[in-house]
């Protein structure tokens, strides 16, 4: 069962009004009892159960599934995060290997290319010539711009992440207009910015503000979020979802 099915049980227990149920006439222990043989009996068996009985072992059964399909939901939102954190970590080791294949290339490119420079019974103007008789240009173009290009050590696994942006927002809009996130440091502005992610997610609001809420973002995070120096909506999304697990 997937994390979308689960939330359209809680939205079902929410709207039959299960969490304003008030059972406190009742101990932990009693309601806990009442809830395992409603889910313990089959149907058949329930049915012949008298109702005196029967309502309050359902009530308590339907009180229960509600804190139980919340955990549950919880627990599959988490591992979906470890997940996919995994699939991004491997996806920046292929990266890492592949660029470092590629640079050890372009500099066999380069040092071929400076060994015909250097080679003095090649004459000037026979030069570029050569060159490109030995080594085709395309070759010489893509060794430099390998050689000159950013630094993969800036890159990590967060810049991975983004790739699995459309199969996470196939369930977070319901996830943020479903659950009840309690915040725990109010200082850093955390609930706003989850208010603000569940308003675009859900399309009450079609564009970022750029004064979005940021004291909760990390530096590393910073540096993804921040694009061309205005904030990626779509990176400031997975940004609030990743620390809302």
């Amino acid at each position: 069962m997937n994390i979308h099915q689960m939330l359209e049980k809680y939205d079902f227990l929410e709207q039959m009004g299960v969490r304003s149920w008030d059972l406190s006439c009742l101990s932990e222990n009693r309601k806990k009892k009442f809830a395992n043989l409603a889910r313990n009996t089959a149907n058949t068996d329930l049915k012949r159960i008298n109702k005196v009985r029967l309502y309050p072992m359902l009530v308590c059964f339907l009180k229960e599934s509600l804190l139980d399909i919340t955990d549950i939901i919880m627990v599959m939102y988490g591992d979906y995060w470890q997940q996919i954190i995994n699939k991004s970590k491997r996806a920046l080791d292929n990266y890492l290997v592949k660029t470092s294949k590629s640079v050890q290339h372009a500099l066999h490119t380069m040092i071929q290319t400076g060994k015909m420079v250097v080679d003095e019974t090649i004459k000037n103007e026979q030069l570029r010539k050569h060159i490109f008789e030995k080594l085709p240009k395309e070759q010489i173009q893509a060794a430099l711009a390998t050689l000159t290009r950013k630094d993969a050590k800036g890159v990590s696994h967060r810049s991975f992440l983004f790739d699995h942006y459309s199969t996470i927002k196939r369930f977070s809009p319901k996830l943020l207009s479903t659950l009840q996130f309690k915040v725990a440091f109010t200082k850093d502005i955390f609930e706003a910015a989850l208010k603000l992610v569940n308003e675009l997610q859900n399309n009450k609001i079609k564009k970022i503000p750029q004064n979005a809420p940021m004291n909760f973002v990390s530096g590393n995070w910073q540096k993804e979020i921040i694009q061309d120096g205005k904030i990626n909506q779509q990176r400031y999304e997975l940004c609030v979802l990743h620390s809302s697990r």
